[in-house]
This record gives structure tokens, C-alpha cells and sequence, in this order.
């Protein structure tokens, strides 16, 4: 019974780091349009969550995203 709630604790850690890199990809694409607009960098950008989700084998099997993840 216990196993039911660490597997169901465990899904939703997941998600909620899938979600939080998810929000932080699009507050970089933010920042690149805005720093595009202006023509000059105000500041880096974020790469909190990755070291939370990099391991996943759903992101693994996405070079797209382990390509951003370098970039960034």
C-alpha cells in the first residue's frame, strides 16, 4: 500500500519538473525576443531546471532538447 503513494509522490515530482523546465523554456524564448528587439544582451539565460530533468529518458530521447540544454 505504501508503494502506491511513493509511486504516486514520485509522478508527480516528475511532473512538476517537467513543468518547471517547460515554464523556464519559455521565459528564455521570452528573454531572446526581447533581447533580438533590442540588439544587445541585458542578462544571461536560465538553466535551473535542467539538472532535475536532464536524466529523464523522455528527454533523452529528444536531441532537440539536449541540444537547447547545451546552447543555454
Amino acid at each position: 500500500m505504501f508503494s502506491l503513494f511513493k509511486k504516486k509522490s514520485s509522478d508527480e515530482q516528475l511532473r512538476k519538473n517537467l513543468f518547471d523546465f517547460h515554464a523556464e523554456m519559455e521565459k528564455n524564448l521570452e528573454f531572446f525576443f526581447v533581447m533580438d528587439q533590442r540588439q544587445f544582451i541585458t542578462h544571461g539565460f536560465l538553466i535551473d531546471a535542467w539538472p532535475s530533468v536532464k536524466e529523464m529518458d523522455a528527454i533523452k530521447r529528444h536531441e532537440s532538447i539536449a541540444k537547447y540544454a547545451e546552447a543555454m
